[in-house]
């Protein structure tokens, strides 16, 4: 296993995006109680959350925690779109602190999400009467 020199962090503290919108602050505190403050280019917080996701998963299972368990963010927003270019449907939902992840519903997808949303409302198209359609 490769080694990787690491600067030890406790806690996430705050993050602020630069007046120009190129870079992110993100301030940690280390175990000492000195924080120490990362510039990160705007082009790369998908990635760092991408790879915050990963780092997530993979702990979770290398500490055995239970998969049926779930941690997450309260929803308070959503948006459905179509990108333009290849008709993908897009689903975008705002958490946390108020920020936006999107993501590409590819081929069968919404059509699944949509009747999963349906079996676990009890509203399923198999439990309404005929001649009535969905809204």
């Amino acid at each position: 296993m490769t080694t990787i020199d690491v600067i030890p962090v406790s806690k996430v503290e705050a993050g602020v995006t630069s007046a120009d919108g190129e870079a992110f602050a993100l301030t940690v505190s280390r175990p000492d109680g000195t924080k120490l403050s990362l510039a990160l280019p705007a082009g790369q917080l998908m990635a760092l959350a991408d790879l915050a996701a990963v780092g997530h998963t993979q702990s979770r299972k290398l500490k055995h925690v239970d998969p049926n368990w779930k941690e997450y963010y309260r929803t308070t927003w959503f948006e459905l779109s179509t990108d333009k270019t290849t008709g993908t449907v897009i689903l975008s939902l705002t958490f946390g602190a108020g920020g936006t992840l999107s993501f590409s519903l590819p081929d069968n997808m919404p059509a699944q999400l949509v009747e999963t949303l349906q079996a676990l409302s009890g509203k399923s198209p198999a439990a309404r009467p005929r001649g009535i359609r969905p809204s």
